[in-house]
This record gives structure tokens, sequence and C-alpha cells, in this order.
């Protein structure tokens, strides 16, 4: 010890193996293990004379501030594979990686990175795959090329848990659902109504629908053709 905080020699440092579907639960106990044995052969070391510990490369440290309850709110435009982990980090008893879906927030307990690859808009409630649910992630989800994040356990607020299946309503892709879907306010305005115009038959094509009006031009004092 200095008088840093967690800056002073290293006199003994073992690691773990963090597999491909390891949460923070199980490092946490893994770890555990390991505190025991690695604290009486430091203090071997140390009473054995030795001085030659390893100074802390600070170049190498990581920091990060105090944790807050949003920090564990879902970025759908991350990767899905940066999500899985996100998900993976924050497995019980700690505070879970959450979403809102249909007014409600539901805390992801399990999810995997989708065999598949989906496009559409970041966090889109889109397929079933397997026993999961598939949500549209990634900054560039537009393009189709991503893999989605595959849910496939939830626990709402008061507590209840469901498998994706009797969570999401299925071929949710048919629907606009979508997971932390922006609030009313930051939608897109309408467009502006332009007033005093008569509308004539439509005409269809394209998936557009066309309109021709008459608009009276009170500035010309004439009445022009037909738009």
């Amino acid at each position: 010890m200095d008088e840093e905080l967690d800056a002073g020699d290293i006199v003994l440092q073992r690691s773990t193996t963090v597999g491909p579907t390891d949460t923070v639960t199980d490092l946490f106990h893994r770890t555990i293990d390991m505190i025991g044995p690695i604290t009486l052969d430091a203090l071997d070391l140390i009473a054995s004379g030795r001085t030659d510990w390893t100074p802390q490369d600070r170049s190498q440290a990581t920091f990060f501030h105090k944790r807050a309850p949003q920090d564990s709110h879902v970025d759908w435009s991350w990767p899905a594979e940066v999500i899985e982990r996100f998900v993976r980090a924050q497995s019980d008893p700690y505070p879970n990686a959450f979403a809102e879906f249909k007014g409600q927030r539901i805390r992801i307990l399990k999810a995997s990175v989708s065999r598949g690859h989906y496009g559409g808009t970041p966090g889109r409630v889109f397929i079933q795959e397997d026993d999961g649910m598939v949500i549209v992630a990634g900054p560039d989800a537009w393009s189709g090329k991503n893999k989605g994040l595959r849910i496939e356990r939830v626990r709402l607020d008061d507590g209840s848990e469901y498998t994706a299946a009797e969570f999401f309503p299925t071929a949710a892709g048919t629907s606009p659902d979508r997971l932390n879907k922006p609030l009313s306010r930051d939608l897109p305005r309408p467009p502006t109504v332009v007033r005093n115009a008569r509308p004539r038959t439509p005409v269809r094509g394209a998936g557009l629908l066309l309109r021709s009006v008459r608009v009276r031009a009170r500035s010309l004092g004439r009445r022009p053709q037909p738009v």
C-alpha cells in the first residue's frame, strides 16, 4: 500500500479465464475461492523478507465513475455481441441490464447473439429464433448485415419472470413494437397541413397517394390551373 488508492506494488497476482458464457456472478464465485489461497501465499512472501514487488503500470489502468441505475439501460445501437456481454456483466444479484417495452421495464436475465442476420430499426422486436425473440441491434442495423440480440428470459419489476415465448407476442416483426420506444415529444413532427385546399380524385401509384388540389391564389387575383 502507498499514499494513493490502489496504486501500491503487486506482491502476488493470479488470474482466471473468462469463458464465452460466464456471467459476473460466475466470476465472483470463482475469484472469491481464490482469495484465501492467494492471501496466505502473499503473506508467506512478505514474511520471507522479499521486497522486489511488481510496480503497477498506471498507464494501463482504467477508471470508471460510480454506477447509477441508468447505466444498466441497454442501448440498441450497440452491436449485439456487446449487448450480450453487457447482459452477462449484470447478472443476479447485481442490477440487471434493462429496457422498456410497452410502458414497462423488463430486466434481461438471459440473452445470446442470434444465428441469423437481421436489419431494420435498432430496438425492434423482430422474430422468434430457437427459444428466444430477436431484437434488431447495431449502429448500422439498416444494412441488414448485423446479428441481433436473442432475448431468452426476462423479469418485470414485480419479480415475475418469463421466457421469451411467454412474454413476447408471436410474429412480432409484423407489429411496430420496439424496446426503448422514444417518447412522443421525440417523434418527428407531422407535416404542415395546407388549408383552403380542395382535394380532388386521388391517384394511387407506387405506394404513394397523390392528390390534385386547387389552391386559391389571393395574391395573383386569378384562378390557377390544377397542380
